[in-house]
């Protein structure tokens, strides 16, 4: 993974809290701050954070659902959260992607 430090971080910190249930959906490949994670049954369901423009350890996090059957909508947009720390952060992923932390 060609990301950020600060990316790479985070996503080790959070693979450590979530083990396997947590994958990386990388589709900001030119975007070296940011990145989305979602669950392995639900890849739909993502949760984007980035740390551009950061305090160390803080996140900027998008949270995306699957839009509705028929929809021409690629997703719905949910929650946004400006300037979040680590732990905030693994309280937003556990709950939208229906996760336990470790």
């Amino acid at each position: 993974m060609e990301k950020d430090d600060s990316i790479v971080a985070a996503v080790t910190a959070l693979q450590a809290r979530f083990g396997e249930a947590l994958h990386l959906s990388d589709q900001w490949d030119g975007d070296l701050m940011a990145i989305g994670v979602c669950g392995p049954d639900r890849p739909e369901r993502l949760v984007y954070f980035c740390t551009f423009q950061r305090a160390t350890g803080r996140y900027y996090v998008d949270l995306e659902s699957p839009a509705p059957t028929g929809s021409n909508l690629p997703y719905i947009q949910g929650d946004t959260f400006e300037d979040v720390d680590f732990d905030t952060l693994v309280g937003i992923v556990a709950r939208h992607l229906d996760l336990v932390p470790r």
